[in-house]
């Protein structure tokens, strides 16, 4: 009774975060694949999410986002405008526990599997660190790789997801400003806007 309450509190989050946006008009190290070299950083910048198919969902809504690593964990937040409706997300490649708006929060050991069940749909957080470089992950094999004429990559298929990148030039080290990933079921769209040490 307790989780199924929790998680129409989630889904009352996320209705109320993609409201929000729509009135704003804004509709629509190794375990984890962090980079050795990225013990502690922090990305920002916007996120949209829509389904490839309408008629099956979920709604579409865009929301500013947080990524913060340190080492094998991570901390993916999202909200809408002046704050509302946050959803946190932390954990590691193995178990991820979700915090809504209330503080209430959910925790499994399928990463993936939990977001789709509480969000209606997920991000691939195993591969996620090195998506935001530009660059595909350690594991599993990517094919279809494609280069720019300055030898930037500009996409690849990984995990199931098809990427494409690009708006290289105001981020450091090579990195895009915008990160394209589609797959059977969802288009992911991340602008990202700055890098910086975590907490900086």
């Amino acid at each position: 009774m307790r989780n199924t309450l929790i998680k129409k509190r989630f889904l009352g989050t996320l209705g109320a975060l993609c409201c929000a946006l729509m009135v704003a008009g804004c509709v629509g190290p190794e375990g984890l694949g962090i980079p050795p070299e990225a013990a502690s950083a922090e990305a920002r910048g916007k996120l949209g999410v829509r389904p490839a198919d309408p008629a099956l969902g979920p709604r579409p809504f865009s929301a500013n986002f947080r990524w913060r690593e340190d080492r094998r964990r991570f901390d993916f937040e999202l909200w809408g405008p002046f704050g509302q409706g946050r959803v946190q997300i932390v954990g590691d490649a193995r178990r991820v526990t979700v915090f809504d708006a209330r503080g209430e929060r959910v925790s499994g050991g399928d990463p993936e599997a939990l977001l789709q069940n509480l969000l209606g749909w997920s991000v691939p957080l195993e591969v996620l660190p090195r998506w935001l470089r530009g660059q595909p992950a350690d594991e599993p094999a990517f094919s279809g790789e494609s280069r720019d004429a300055d030898g930037r990559l500009t996409g690849f298929e990984q995990a199931g997801w098809q990427l494409q990148f690009d708006r290289y030039g105001r981020l450091p080290d090579r990195r895009p400003g915008r990160i394209r990933a589609a797959n059977e079921q969802l288009r992911l769209t991340l602008f990202v806007r700055e890098w910086a040490p975590a907490g900086g």
